[in-house]
């Protein structure tokens, strides 16, 4: 699935609640009935209102409330609900009331866990990062990002992952396919597809440290394969 998405980078009035309705019947009604009884009766709705988005809301009323994450090195980050919910799996995991801890296994590391946490942290009550082009029509990734910080963001996981086959860089990926967190998915194999694109496959293969196989063994290998048919 993962090769699929960087696939796609490296080719060139809402309506109006019963409550609401029911305070515009009364504005109209304010002519020919009580001043005392309009007041009341807007009271009535305005409390009406009031029971019928905390029913709607449920546990989003206690956006601030802890959670804590535990990766699967045993590593623990406590995180607002309320950003939480950015990621579709830990939404379903949520809708137990009571839950104050979830284990997310797909989360290698601390250093995994912190960025996707502070990933979830800065997207938090903002809009939804608009979709990157597909093609990429940049390399430069500040160019193609709704937010700068995104840009800043996936180059310095690219950048600062020192392993030689871009192991850390990896597991990010991994963490957002698992989370179901899609913008920040969208993101990594961006940032894939940039710096794949215009290199063949050794040159490839040489981004995560992978050394090709040298023209003479190479040739070894397949005449060897040729006398054994």
């Amino acid at each position: 699935g993962r090769c699929r998405a960087v696939g796609r980078y490296t080719r060139a009035a809402s309506a109006v609640p019963p409550a609401a309705s029911m305070v515009r019947s009364r504005v109209k009604c304010k002519i020919i009935l009580p001043t005392k009884f309009v007041v009341h009766s807007a009271q009535i709705v305005m409390a009406a209102t009031t029971m019928q988005t905390e029913l709607v809301l449920g546990l989003d009323e206690e956006p601030d409330r802890p959670i804590v994450l535990v990766a699967k090195d045993g590593s623990t980050r406590s995180v607002k609900y309320g950003v939480l919910l950015q990621s579709k799996m830990l939404a379903a995991a949520l809708e137990d009331k009571d839950a104050v801890q979830v284990s997310v296994s797909g989360v290698f590391d601390e250093p995994t866990l912190a960025r996707v946490v502070a990933y979830l942290e800065y997207h938090y009550n903002k809009p939804a990062p608009k979709p990157i082009p597909k093609p990429l029509t940049s390399i430069d990734m500040a160019e193609v990002c709704d937010y700068k910080w995104d840009a800043e963001f996936i180059d310095a996981a690219w950048n600062n992952d020192d392993t030689r086959n871009r192991e850390i860089y990896l597991r990010l990926g991994e963490a957002a396919n698992y989370l179901n967190i899609p913008p920040l998915l969208e993101l990594f194999c961006a940032k894939l597809g940039a710096v794949m694109r215009g290199k063949d496959a050794e040159g490839i293969l040489a981004l995560f440290g992978v050394q090709s196989k040298k023209p003479e063994k190479r040739a070894r290998t397949d005449a060897a394969q040729e006398e054994k048919q």
